[in-house]
């Protein structure tokens, strides 16, 4: 025996599934506010729409299946899809300008932010790379003039060996004393007196 719905009945499940609609076009709404926040690439894109098409399929055959005991029904389509329709035209895009303007007004404010953040940063590594930039110089300056000097000391020390030419210090005062260079430094006499 077939089931036959009056027109009441028909009516009320036609203005339930229009509510539907609006919500579902909420729904829609938030994968849209998404977007804005974070701007998603293509693919992640398509995920999303393919996720809120498998959520309004299943939404609709749940509604279907309590509401009019599993009966699809072109009405049913046709409420859901007017109420997204004026949701989206009329509420949706009060939303969407409500969201625009949040976000670029956080935007805004993050980047203000950052550049207050940023000046007192910047200006103080310019402070410690021109710092440590002079100090560099100044090092290196230092180290040649050091070098210089290290070679300096070495030419005029007695008592160092630093090439084969130069006297070695043995102990004897009168090699000290004299002015002399000995060309043969390496003799046998020589390395009995060290």
């Amino acid at each position: 025996m077939r089931y036959m719905q009056g027109v009441s009945e028909q009516l009320s499940v036609f203005l339930y599934s229009f509510g539907l609609g609006f919500l579902l076009g909420v729904l829609y709404d938030l994968f849209r506010m998404l977007r804005k926040i974070f701007p998603f690439g293509r693919v992640l894109i398509f995920i999303q729409d393919f996720l809120y098409v498998i959520i309004c399929a299943f939404v609709t055959f749940c509604f279907a299946l309590v509401l009019n005991d599993g009966r699809i029904m072109f009405y049913i389509f046709f409420g859901e899809a007017l109420g997204w329709i004026i949701y989206y035209f009329s509420v949706g895009v009060l939303v969407m300008r409500a969201v625009n303007s949040a976000v670029s007004g956080i935007r805004r404010l993050s980047r203000a932010i950052a550049a207050a953040i940023k000046r007192p940063l910047n200006f103080a590594f310019g402070k410690i790379k021109s710092a440590t930039s002079k100090l560099g110089a100044k090092t290196k300056i230092n180290s040649k003039k050091v070098a210089k000097n290290a070679n300096f000391l070495l030419k005029k020390s007695r008592g160092m060996l630093y090439t084969l030419n130069r006297i070695i210090c043995s102990g004897d005062t009168k090699a000290q004393k004299s002015k002399r260079k000995r060309k043969n430094v390496g003799s046998p006499k020589e390395e009995k007196d060290i």
